[in-house]
This record gives C-alpha cells, structure tokens and sequence, in this order.
C-alpha cells in the first residue's frame, strides 16, 4: 500500500505581446461574411502556451478535444484517447496498476516514485505526479489538450516528449442549470454522470459535478484451484473433488500445463494422475472489471470586471475494480505445433484471446483527493499575474497475477 502526499505551486507572469496587423477592405468584408455564416469553422481556443490562444494560431503540434468529442468516443479515462492523439500510444503496467503514456514512440517505463514520465500529465494546468492519478475518471470535461514534442519549458523536465492537459468545465454566472446522463451497454455495463450549475451572483457561481461506473469483466476468467486465497473455489474443490484424466476435457490434452498445477499422485503412473477442475470466476469482481466513482465542486469567483479570477476545485475519486491481468496473445499463437507447445487450445481452457487462468484474485484500490486553485489578475491588458497550487493525496493497494496465463 502506497500514500503519497504532493503538494504542487507555480506563480507565473503571462505575458501577450500585442500583435499590429493590417487588413484591407477585401478582408473586413470576407470576415464579416463569415460572422454571419452559421456553418463557419468554430474557433477553439487554447492554453498550451501558458495564455488563451487560438489552436489554429497555436505554434505547437497539438490536439484538441471538445466535450462534445470526448462524449462521441466514449472517454472515461486517459487511456481511452489513445486513438484519438495521432502519436500517442498508452498501455498499462499491471505491476504498478498505472498507465504507460508514450508519444511519437518514446515513453518512460519507470513509473515509481523514483521515475519522471516522458509525458506529463496535468489537470487544470497543474502537474500530477503520480501516474495512477491519470485512471481517475473523465467528466464534465470541457477540452483535452495534447501537446506532441518537447515541452519541458513551460511543463518542466516530466514532459520530455509531451504533455496532456485535462481542463475540466468551470461554473458559470449567467444561470442555473444542469445534466443527467445514464448509459447501459455490454458486459452489464451501468454508468451515470450529471453536473449542476449554480449562479450565485453576478461575479460567483458553483458547479457540482460527479460520475459513477460499473462494468463486469469481458474476459473468460478461471481460478487456479491451488491458490492462496479459497473464497472463489467452487464447493467440489473445497472438498477434494478431482477429475480423471480420461475424463477431463475442460482445458486440451496436457493436464500439467502449470508447475503450480494441483496434481494428486494417485499411483505410480503418469497416466492415473488425476487433477482439479478450474473455477469459473464471477466476471462481477474478475480481472478487467470497472467500480469507481468520482464527484467534484468547483467554485470560480471573479469580482473587479473580469481583471481578477479564482477558481478552486475540490475533485474526489475513488476506484474498487478487479485490477488488470495481461494476456496470452492466442491470435499470434494459433497454428503453433504442438512440439512447440501449440496454441492456446493446449494449455488453456479455449482458443479465446480474450481469457486468464490466475491463482491470484485481482484487487485495484485507489482513494484520490485532489485540491486545486488557479488566481490569475490582469495588471495590464498585456500581463496578468497567475497563481497555480495543487495538493494530492493518494492511497493505493493492488493485487495482480503476473503470469500471463
């Protein structure tokens, strides 16, 4: 079990040198039409540059994601903008139950307490340290940006080859109003997500945001009968039952695919051993599963016309899944000779990618409390002055398999 204390401040000056242009009478008329057009490109502003800009002004290799978008694909976490990102790639490190983020094929390994990422993650504008603290769920979101190349001068030595900000939707004071959204789908999949706008007066308003998620298992799971941990046997391997070789046919022709294998030597003979049947897990609780919840209360307050902003956010998340489970990969297997010790036919239940035999019930325990606070105060139109200052806290506990098989 890990705790982790992180406390993150930043004061910057931002400055925006005024830019002098000149258009002629062609172009004021050109952009007046496209004022009026209502199918014109919409324009996205950005802050990948430390000040609002627009992204097609923006020198930097960068990817914007709307709300709009996020929703369309399905995002509930870092990991499901992989293919969203051209460049970006993210796997998962099932020994440290954190995502690995690479871009433009490099990427760190070292995710411990002891390893900088090669890609830096931030929400709000400000850095979290720990890469689990990327799992945390995505929602009422209002764009992602990611930042392909070296970024360490604005975002410091962690973002070597990028940066991913996550910036998520700020009250508003114009009215109250808010948002429900349930979804069902596959695997028993449940998940519920909704906000709440409150304008408390002209200059401060309060946003409540939260998201539920639960999913069963999509893998074909089994239990190893000779594990440590007896709560998920069947009652037949609670009593001794075993099954003879010649009638055996759950898993192929080898009985003693594992070393860990429960064997009971009845004789002499190899061929009147006889073994313990596999228990199907309980795809509710299996490796791959998905329980978390997360809520969030962000207050903006912004007297003095607009010149001087707050906003502070209080986010909680909270994660009690199956963990993750690597996989034999059956489909570079298949047609293997059996001399070489065949495909996944021969030593697993199925011919299925998409199943594990594990001896170790799987376990993803995370408890994320995040507080941040963003001040920024115009001195000129050309300088503001910005505060930035994050704490996290984070426990966490897992358990994972790690044979692949």
């Amino acid at each position: 079990m890990q705790k982790i204390n992180t406390i993150t401040l930043a004061i910057a000056l931002a400055c925006s040198l005024p830019s002098i242009a000149q258009e002629s009478l062609a172009d004021q008329s050109n952009s007046n039409e496209v004022k009026k057009n209502d199918t014109a490109l919409e324009v996205i502003s950005v802050t990948a540059t430390k000040r609002k800009t627009r992204l097609m002004e923006t020198p930097v290799a960068i990817t914007a994601l709307t709300s709009a978008q996020l929703k369309q694909s399905g995002v509930n976490n870092i990991r499901d903008i992989a293919n969203l990102v051209p460049g970006l790639g993210i796997s998962t490190a099932t020994d440290q139950s954190a995502p690995v983020i690479s871009m433009r094929g490099v990427r760190s390994t070292n995710i411990t307490e002891l390893g900088d990422p090669a890609v830096g993650v931030h929400l709000d504008g400000i850095y979290s340290p720990r890469m689990q603290g990327a799992l945390a769920l995505m929602y009422d979101v209002e764009r992602i940006e990611a930042l392909r190349g070296p970024q360490g001068t604005l975002f410091g030595r962690n973002s070597t080859v990028g940066s991913i900000n996550v910036i998520s939707a700020k009250p508003d004071f114009t009215d109250d109003y808010g948002s429900v959204t349930l979804e069902a789908g596959k695997y028993n999949t449940r998940s519920a997500e909704g906000f709440y706008n409150f304008s408390v007066s002209d200059d401060f308003a309060v946003r409540i945001a939260a998201k539920g998620l639960k999913r069963d298992s999509y893998l074909e799971g089994y239990y190893d009968p000779n594990q440590y941990d007896t709560r998920r046997l069947s009652d037949a391997v609670l009593n001794t039952d075993v099954i003879s070789q010649d009638s055996y046919q759950n898993i192929g022709s080898t009985l003693t695919q594992r070393e860990n294998w429960w064997i009971d030597a009845a004789g002499t003979n190899p061929e009147s051993q006889q073994v313990r049947a596999l228990t199907e897990a309980d795809k509710s609780d299996f490796y791959n599963s998905a329980n978390e919840y997360s809520f969030r209360v962000s207050t903006l307050w912004s007297p003095l016309d607009g010149n001087f902003t707050n906003h502070t956010v209080f986010q909680k998340y909270v994660n009690d899944s199956g963990n993750n489970v690597d996989l034999v990969n059956c489909d570079k297997l298949r047609g293997r000779p059996t001399e070489y010790g065949g495909d996944c036919s021969n030593f697993l239940p199925s011919d299925n990618a998409y199943q594990a035999v594990v001896n170790v019930p799987g376990e993803l325990k995370l408890d994320i409390t995040y507080l941040r606070n963003t001040l920024n105060y115009a001195l000129t139109d050309d300088l503001d002055l910005v505060w930035l200052v994050g704490f996290e806290d984070m426990e966490r506990s897992s358990k994972q398999d790690s044979e692949a098989v």
